[in-house]
């Protein structure tokens, strides 16, 4: 099982949309493959510039294939002027990254009342005529 996230160029319309997914399943079919769940976003801005391109289709396919077919797969993909960029992840990747991300924090530790908290001594304001005599004083020294 893979997982396939790609963006789609903003110069398409939705009916175009809908053929260039519909292109990418045709894609995974003709390599023996299967898609199983599509989701496409609406039009989304990018954090930089893919492409000379600051907007983007986001799509995501959940899709059976092969592991010999996926690099062939990734080389359709290359060539197809309306895909901005895309990541193909194994759900094995997705789900150990899952775990490590489900990893808990330790509890903050909690104070007794045998324990104490030293608090530190607020700082005194001291007037700059004070200060001013006191630098002449150590300055004559």
């Amino acid at each position: 099982m893979y997982e396939l996230t790609y963006i789609l160029t903003p110069l398409l319309e939705k009916v175009n949309l809908e053929a260039a997914a519909q292109k990418v399943r045709g894609f995974i079919n003709e390599l023996g493959g299967e898609a199983n769940k599509e989701e496409i976003s609406e039009k989304k801005k990018l954090a930089y510039l893919i492409k000379k391109q600051l907007y983007g289709f986001y799509v995501v396919i959940k899709f059976q294939l092969e592991p010999e077919k996926i690099e062939e797969l990734g080389k359709r993909l290359k060539l197809k002027n309306d895909i901005l960029r895309f990541l193909i992840v194994s759900q094995k990747e997705i789900s150990a990254r899952r775990l490590k991300m489900k990893i808990t924090k330790p509890k903050k530790p909690t104070l007794t009342a045998s324990e104490t908290i030293k608090a530190e001594p607020k700082a005194v304001r001291v007037k700059i005529e004070e200060l001013d005599k006191k630098l002449e004083e150590l300055l004559k020294e």
